[in-house]
């Protein structure tokens, strides 16, 4: 058996006798619920699904909407380039995102501030507020990049409502059809290890990263157990990486693409 304890709570994890991690037999204490975990827990249900449909359709009325109908075109005049309408646009878009999050968080502190007497911390509060913030310009940037190749309102907005059903809606249900149909050993701590590098894949994931970080414990993974967020490659470096890449890497390609057609 293995105790760890870390910030308020207690990690207690069973091995059988040839050492095996048991996923299933982990149990993590709370000495009691602090203001952030209540904040979290409110947030996770509305803006799990809010904040995607934000960067999905916001980025096509902002951008896709306007270039596929041509009305970008028409309103181009040298020397404003396409590369720096696309920049103003995707800039302007993600400093929304941070302000109005930051403003959603905060009214919701207030609320649990009430009725609880507690404030969350600084660290909590800037935990949440990057984590949406980081998932709502991810899904952005991929609309934006959509927009560079299909050509039709209806096809961007599709691609859009695709990508809420496939990463959102439906993506921890892939991921158990993966593991299953793969036959890997549910019961190694290594299988909750994957399950998070897949759950990374989709920007959705971003919130969850960087709760677990902040908090030490990630509640997930198939089976759902509790584990230490260090224990399944959850770190400062991981967690900023993935940010970084889902934020970066659509917005690279789609400012290239843009500033190739100037």
């Amino acid at each position: 058996m293995n105790k760890t304890a870390v910030n308020n709570y207690v990690t207690v994890e069973l091995f059988n006798t040839s050492n095996d991690f048991n996923g299933g037999a982990t149990a993590i204490f709370s000495k009691s619920v602090s203001a952030g975990v209540l904040l979290e827990s409110s947030l996770t249900v509305p803006f799990e699904f809010l904040i995607p449909i934000l960067g999905i359709f916001s980025a096509y009325f902002y951008y896709g909407k306007d270039k596929a109908s041509g009305v970008l075109e028409s309103i181009i005049a040298r020397p404003v380039t396409k590369g720096r309408i696309f920049m103003s646009r995707f800039t302007s878009g993600s400093v929304s995102f941070f302000g109005a999050i930051i403003v959603a968080v905060a009214i919701a502190d207030l609320i649990i501030f009430k009725y609880t007497g507690s404030w969350i911390s600084d660290h909590t509060f800037f935990s949440i507020v990057l984590g949406y913030t980081a998932e709502a310009v991810a899904f952005s940037g991929i609309i934006y990049l959509a927009s560079q190749y299909l050509k039709s309102q209806g096809a961007i907005l599709g691609t859009g409502i695709g990508l809420f059903f496939i990463m959102v809606l439906f993506w921890g249900l892939i991921i158990d059809i993966i593991l299953l149909e793969t036959h890997v050993n549910l019961a190694l701590k290594s299988t909750n290890v994957l399950y998070v590098a897949l759950s990374a894949i989709s920007p959705s994931f971003i919130p969850t990263l960087a709760s677990s970080l902040n908090s030490g414990v990630y509640s997930g993974g198939f089976n759902g157990s509790s584990l230490l967020a260090s224990s399944v490659g959850i770190t400062a470096f991981s967690v900023i990486g993935v940010g970084l890449l889902w934020i970066i890497v659509p917005f690279v390609f789609s400012f290239l693409l843009a500033r190739s057609r100037d």
